[in-house]
């Protein structure tokens, strides 16, 4: 398994293009009711859940 890194960065922000020049892929979160943002720490919870029930699978 290679590198993994998660960069998280609330709305308010942004990555350094130079990074996302970078990234193999990027991952977004569905947040379906009208909701226009989470928490970063929240979303890093739901990211490594799934992140980890895959690799158990």
């Amino acid at each position: 398994m290679g590198w993994i890194s998660l960069a998280g960065v609330g709305i308010e922000a942004a990555l350094d293009p130079e990074w996302v020049a970078r990234s193999a892929r990027a991952i977004t979160i569905p947040m379906p009711g009208g909701a226009n943002s989470l928490n970063v720490s929240t979303a890093a919870a739901i990211l490594l859940y799934h992140f980890t029930k895959r690799t158990r699978s």
